[in-house]
């Protein structure tokens, strides 16, 4: 193992599938769908991956859709944290974006996780914040 590698402990339920990475390079890991489930049009459902992972507390983990799902199928996998707290089964929130049912079956794929570095911050409440270089100018102030 090497100096930049962290053990993901994952606890994989009977019609669960150990999380897998398709090219050693990829960000995430891919999550498979544990059972068939038919979400109706412009419907939001959470597909079940019967698995969960023990993230150590230097990590936290983003839920994401694949670019298949989207590609392939119209769904729209909406984003979600996992906090190294939680140790529950990991679900994917799957919108249908189709005028059509769409099934995402068993062993799919659709979402992944892809962990994330969590720093350690000091909360502090100032009067004043440090000058930027943009100030308080937001959106659209850099021009179109």
């Amino acid at each position: 193992m090497s100096p930049n590698e962290i053990d993901l402990l994952f606890k994989v339920g009977p019609r669960g599938f150990l999380p897998t990475r398709g090219h050693a390079s990829d960000a995430g890991l891919d999550l498979y769908v544990s059972e068939d489930v038919m979400i109706k049009p412009g419907q939001t459902a959470e597909v079940p991956t019967d698995v969960a992972v023990g993230l150590p507390l230097e990590l936290w983990g983003y839920v994401v859709g694949r670019s298949s799902a989207s590609r392939r199928h119209g769904l729209e996998v909406i984003e979600g944290v996992i906090d190294p707290g939680y140790t529950g089964e990991l679900y994917a929130r799957v919108k249908n974006n189709n005028d059509h049912p769409v099934i995402v079956c068993r062993g799919e794929r659709v979402s992944q996780l892809v962990p994330q570095f969590r720093p350690s911050v000091r909360v502090r409440q100032v009067d004043q914040l440090p000058e930027g270089e943009r100030g308080s100018n937001g959106f659209g102030s850099t021009g179109v």
